[in-house]
């Protein structure tokens, strides 16, 4: 099945001018809140083991997920999800830090959706 170069999958879209612009000084605007009030930003894998994601959000959520394998033959998965890894971070990471770990992020996710999004 070939699809033509014009189109992009299903789910997925383009920000363009004044929406993408908006979209960023939302996301400035929060991260500078944030870091007002002290908390730290932490950036988590855009890919990660499948697996995580499935005990971290549930298989039917999980499964929602784009799957690919690594070299080795391990599953792994763009992140449909940021909470799981976070978590996972502030377990193993951060295990040492004192409590409340005031924590922020920001990230794209990705899980397959059923269309398209795209206005234009």
């Amino acid at each position: 099945m070939n699809e033509p170069l014009s189109k992009i999958p299903n789910g997925l879209r383009y920000y363009y001018a004044r929406e993408a612009r908006v979209r960023r000084a939302i996301e400035v605007t929060a991260m500078s809140i944030f870091e007002g009030w002290s908390y730290e930003e932490i950036v988590s894998p855009t890919l990660d083991y499948y697996p995580a994601f499935e005990q971290g959000m549930g298989k039917q959520e999980a499964n929602r997920a784009f799957r690919l394998t690594d070299g080795d033959g391990w599953l792994l998965a763009l992140r449909p999800d940021v909470t799981s890894s976070i978590a996972r971070a502030a377990a193993t990471l951060l295990a040492k830090s004192a409590r409340p770990l005031p924590l922020c992020y920001s990230a794209n996710v990705f899980h397959q959706q059923s269309q398209s999004h795209a206005d234009w």
